[in-house]
């Protein structure tokens, strides 16, 4: 995937599309959330991981991050 790759907003664009596809997969969320984190942008990082929350991911890691 292009987040082990490194390639962190192609990897948002991903994740994009799969919410797009899915909008109720709460790992789609968390995943993006780890991209924005590596990209900086943290507002965006937490408004995706607290929606992931909402979704009752189990277990969430992004709190940990």
């Amino acid at each position: 995937s292009f987040f082990y790759l490194s390639r962190y907003e192609e990897a948002v664009a991903d994740y994009d599309r799969v919410i797009d596809i899915t909008p109720d997969d709460g790992y789609a969320y968390e995943n993006r959330s780890f991209a924005y984190q590596k990209l900086g942008q943290l507002d965006k990082a937490k408004a995706d991981c607290d929606k992931a929350k909402s979704l009752k991911v189990q277990p969430l890691t992004c709190d940990d991050r």
